[in-house]
């Protein structure tokens, strides 16, 4: 509503569908990207297509409802590199554009 935009990243486009339109139907200036947190590669990509930004709001994470005795090893990999490496991932690229602006806001969720 002040002129900020939106900057939405998903797995798929489509699973931000609800979040642009909620957005949007608010008036504000909105954008989604399709993109795996968990690929560094992908997540670089993503934000050199952003450019600049002021605020990173870091709330990617998925769960897996499950006991320690029954969740298989690649489900626990799974939230891991997403929980955590799609952290990390963000503020890797995030950091150094936030230094070409000189600063901004991280929030991590």
């Amino acid at each position: 509503r002040q002129g900020a935009e939106v900057h939405i990243i998903d797995l798929t486009v489509e699973s931000a569908q609800e979040a642009l339109d909620e957005i949007s139907k608010s008036g504000g200036n909105v954008f989604s990207y399709a993109c795996n947190v968990a690929s560094q590669k992908e997540v670089v990509a993503t934000f050199e297509k952003i450019g600049s930004m002021d605020i990173l709001i870091n709330n990617a994470g998925i769960a897996n409802v499950g006991k320690a005795d029954t969740t298989t090893e690649s489900d626990f990999d799974r939230v891991i590199e997403v929980n955590v490496k799609g952290v990390y991932n963000c503020l890797f690229a995030a950091i150094p554009q936030f230094r070409l602006s000189n600063g901004g806001v991280i929030i991590n969720m």
